[in-house]
C-alpha cells in the first residue's frame, strides 16, 4: 500500500513537471515569434491550475512587460504592469525556491512596478525619495539571490542611468553594473542588452577624459569601466558592431533579436556619423 501511494505521488509530480515544461516551451515559442498576447494566454490558463508557482508567475510578469512595450494607451499599459506586479508580489519571499527562478521573479516584479511608477511621473518628484529606495532594495535582493543573474545588474545599471542624481542616479555606477551584466549575459539576452547598454552610453556622452575623471572622483577603479580607452560614443559603436556580428551569425534569430538588430543598425549609423566628425 505504501509503495502504491508513493508511486501515485511521484506520477502526479512527474505529470506536473512535464505539463508545465510543455506550457513554458509553447509560450517561449510564441514569444520568439512576437505573439506575446497568445503566450500570455496559455501561461494564464496554465496558472489557474498551478497557483503560486514561481516559474509560471515570473513568466507571466515577463510577458506582461513585453506586451506593454507595444501599447500606446497608457491606461492599457498600466493594466499589464499591474498584472505583472500582482502575480509576483505575493511570492517575493517564498522560502526554498530555486535561486534563478526567484531572481527572475524579483526582476520582473521590479520592472513592472518601476515602469508604472516611472510613467506616472513619480520618480521625478518628491515621492521618488520614498519609492526609489524600494526599487534599489528589490534589485539588490535580486542580485543577492543569484549573483550570476545578468538581469539584476542590467536593471540596476539602467536605473542608475535614468533617475536624477538627487534621487540616487549615478552614471559611474551605471557603467560598473553594465560590466557585471556583460560578465554573466546569456545568448538569449545579449542582443537586447548590448543595444540598451549602447543606447545608455550614447545618452551619457562622456568623453574619455570626462569618464576617467568621474571614475577617479568616485574612487571606483578602472577595472569597473567597460573600457578605459574609449569615449562613450566610441564604445557604443564597438558594442553595436558586436551586436550586428552576433545577429548575422544566428541561424534562427527570434522576433526580439530582429527588432533590436534593426534598432541597432539605425543607432550605429547615427553614432558612426558622429564619430567621423
Amino acid at each position: 500500500m505504501k509503495r502504491s501511494v508513493i508511486f501515485v505521488f511521484l506520477s502526479i509530480i512527474s505529470f506536473y513537471l512535464i505539463s508545465s515544461e510543455q506550457v513554458f516551451e509553447e509560450a517561449l515559442m510564441l514569444d520568439n515569434q512576437g505573439k506575446f498576447l497568445e503566450s500570455l494566454q496559455i501561461l494564464e490558463d496554465s496558472y489557474q491550475n498551478n497557483q503560486n508557482d514561481i516559474q509560471h508567475a515570473w513568466r507571466i510578469a515577463r510577458t506582461t512587460f513585453l506586451i506593454s512595450e507595444y501599447i500606446e494607451d497608457k491606461s492599457e499599459r498600466f493594466t499589464y504592469y499591474d498584472r505583472g506586479v500582482e502575480v509576483t508580489k505575493e511570492l517575493l519571499n517564498t522560502p526554498y525556491a530555486d535561486k534563478r527562478d526567484m531572481a527572475e521573479l524579483i526582476h520582473w516584479y521590479a520592472i513592472n512596478y518601476s515602469s508604472k511608477i516611472k510613467e506616472m511621473g513619480i520618480f521625478a518628484g518628491r515621492e521618488g525619495l520614498k519609492i526609489i529606495p524600494k526599487v534599489f532594495e528589490l534589485v539588490d535582493q535580486c542580485i543577492a539571490t543569484d549573483s550570476e543573474y545578468a538581469g539584476g545588474y542590467f536593471f540596476k545599471g539602467k536605473f542608475y542611468g535614468e533617475i536624477p542624481g538627487f534621487l540616487g542616479g549615478n552614471k559611474v555606477l551605471m557603467e560598473a553594473n553594465f560590466v557585471k551584466t556583460l560578465q554573466y549575459i546569456s545568448d538569449e539576452e545579449i542582443i537586447t542588452m548590448l543595444y540598451e547598454i549602447s543606447d545608455s552610453l550614447k545618452k551619457r556622452q562622456w568623453s574619455l577624459d570626462k569618464k576617467r575623471k568621474e571614475f577617479e572622483k568616485s574612487e571606483i577603479g578602472e577595472e569597473k569601466m567597460l573600457s578605459n580607452n574609449q569615449s562613450d560614443w566610441e564604445l557604443a559603436e564597438k558594442l553595436l558592431n558586436q551586436l550586428v556580428t552576433i545577429y548575422q551569425k544566428k541561424e534562427a534569430p527570434v522576433f526580439k533579436d530582429t527588432e533590436y538588430y534593426q534598432k541597432a543598425v539605425n543607432l550605429l549609423a547615427e553614432i558612426q556619423k558622429k564619430n567621423q566628425k
